[in-house]
Formats: structure tokens, C-alpha cells, sequence
């Protein structure tokens, strides 16, 4: 199945002919109607399901423990002769990846999606969160997993290659493609700036912009000590997985969660939000998945 019509329109363009515009004035960018691609990933991700084609997601979550995937991945250093076509930081539409979570609500008989966000770094290779995976994204029973492009083409994901949680990424092999894939590149000095689309809320390919703030050293719990980078591009539930993209379209890093500052609290209750950090997987923590180039 493809999508046709205006959201095709709007990510292979970013802007869509308008008829009957006034003369002089450039035509307005097509709208994403979310709540019609949502639908039309839910019926696409449930016939790959009924088919048998959706690795079962307690199969993808034993293979978690997998750590190093026997896959060599451009190096950084050589990335800027990997990446694909993109116009100021915003990746071509095939880069800006969905990933769709089969579930059943409990409430009534129909398949639901939730998504979230991913892109490959392989012809056949996506890589997203950890935490995407290794918890429950929805209160229902979860079927398994698949990759939705722009055009709503679904690919079911066939297993778990590699997967790290104290870094929060997991990459995995999915059926059929090809993919576009985006090449990593070294983390960017704090001022860098940068761009992110993502899919916060089902807010499908939402593009923000800032810069990266810092890098940092994080604590996990239990865990050891992990490299991460602050940016301020906005991002929220579901951007989670979103590349984080330069100027010249390399990935840097990979959007990870948030951490809400409040002035005060009273009583267990914090108030007066401040700002909220914004904290993202360095591309190299992502390489390490793989063998080295």
C-alpha cells in the first residue's frame, strides 16, 4: 500500500500545488492528516500481522541481550560520502522513519499502532530506543513490530541484531526494502546547530531546530556511566528514536528523553517548571552496536 495525495505530497515536496491560489503567492504546504495515516499504518501493520509476518514481540524482547552485530557500518570519520539527499538538515522522506507497535487495547477488537520514531542506518537495518522495545508502550497485548516510510510502506521487523541499555539503543533487521539510510557522524561541538523530525504525540514529521546545548556523562541506574548530548530542538513522547541531524544531513545523535526542571516542590508536588533538558544518544554509542569499520 501506498499513500497517495497530500501527504505524499507534503514529504516528497514539503509544499503541494494548490489550485485557485491567488497569482503572485506561493502555494501553502499540504497538511499531514495524522489521524488518516495512523489509520492506514493500523490496517497495513495488522495485514503483515495476519499474514504471519510480524516477528512475535516476545521473541524480539529475548534477543535484547544480543550486544554487538555482526554488520560493519560506514565510520564516522568517512560518513559525509554515505548520506543521502537532504535540504538543510531535513532528511529525504524515506529517511524519516515510523516505528509501529501492534497492539490491541482491550476495549475493542480492532488493531491500533503506537509509534514512535527510527531510521536506518542500513539498506535493511533501523535503529531506535532501548526503552522503545523493552517496555510496554500501551496498556493492551502487543503483537509485534514493524517500519513504516512517508508513503506507507510497512516492513515488518524480523529480529533484534544488536541492543544496549545502559546506552538506550537497539538496532534491528527488518523484511524486504531498501531503506535510505542516514550515515552517523562524530558528536558536534555545543552550538552546533541542528534540526530533529520526529513523530511527537503522532504529530507525524515534525521538524524542529536548535542546537546542541552540551555533552554530558549520565548515571543509570544500576548501570554504568554513559556519554550523552543535550540539545534544545524541541521533542516529546513519540520523537523518541529521532535523528539527530547536521546541517549537511549526517546523524549525530539519537533522541532519547526528557528531564522537566522545576523552581520548587511542595508537599511532592513540583512547581514552576523552568526548562526542560533534552537529552539525546551520541551517534558513536550507536556505532558500538556494530563491528568496527
Amino acid at each position: 500500500m501506498r499513500i497517495t495525495g497530500p501527504l505524499l505530497a507534503v514529504l516528497l515536496t514539503l509544499v503541494a500545488a494548490a489550485p485557485g491560489r491567488a497569482a503572485g503567492l506561493a502555494p501553502d504546504p499540504a497538511p499531514v492528516d495524522d489521524a488518516a495515516f495512523q489509520r492506514e499504518l493500523a490496517r497495513e501493520v495488522a495485514a503483515l500481522n495476519d499474514g504471519g509476518r510480524l516477528t512475535p514481540i516476545a521473541t524480539l524482547r529475548a534477543q535484547l541481550d544480543r550486544t554487538r552485530a555482526r554488520v560493519r557500518l560506514p565510520s564516522p570519520a568517512s560518513a559525509g560520502t554515505a548520506r543521502p539527499a537532504a535540504a538543510d538538515g531535513i532528511p529525504a522522506r524515506e529517511s524519516a522513519l515510523v516505528m509501529c507497535e501492534l497492539y490491541k487495547c482491550g476495549k475493542c477488537s480492532e488493531w491500533h499502532v503506537s509509534c514512535s520514531s527510527c531510521f536506518a542506518v542500513a539498506p535493511d537495518i533501523v535503529v531506535f530506543n532501548h526503552h522503545a522495545l523493552a517496555t510496554n508502550r500501551t496498556t493492551g497485548s502487543t503483537a509485534g513490530l514493524a517500519i513504516a516510510r512517508a508513503d506507507g510502506s510497512v516492513f515488518a521487523v524480523r529480529e533484534v541484531l544488536a541492543a544496549s541499555a545502559a546506552n538506550d539503543v537497539a538496532a534491528v533487521r527488518i523484511d524486504g526494502g531498501p531503506l535510505a539510510p542516514l550515515a552517523l557522524a562524530p558528536a558536534p561541538p555545543a552550538g552546533t546547530e541542528v534540526t530533529v523530525i520526529s513523530h511527537p504525540a503522532g504529530l507525524f514529521f515534525t521538524v524542529t531546530r536548535g542546537v546542541v546545548a552540551r555533552h554530558f556523562v549520565e548515571g543509570v541506574r544500576k548501570g554504568p556511566r554513559v556519554p550523552r548530548m543535550a540539545i534544545t530542538a524541541d521533542f516529546a513522547k513519540g520523537s523518541s528514536g529521532a535523528p539527530v541531524l547536521t546541517r549537511d544531513g549526517a546523524v549525530v545523535g539519537m533522541v532519547a528523553s526528557t528531564r522537566s526542571i522545576y523552581y520548587d516542590e511542595k508537599d511532592g508536588e513540583q512547581r514552576n517548571l523552568q526548562m526542560v533538558v533534552k537529552s539525546c544518544v551520541p551517534a558513536r554509542s550507536i556505532l558500538a552496536l556494530f563491528e568496527a569499520p
